[in-house]
């Protein structure tokens, strides 16, 4: 469970780092 949490924090960091 942690590391699908981790996955998506990762996914959603990359997507944020790509918007700004």
């Amino acid at each position: 469970m942690l590391q699908f949490l981790g996955k998506l924090g990762v996914l959603f960091l990359s997507d944020l780092i790509k918007w700004v």
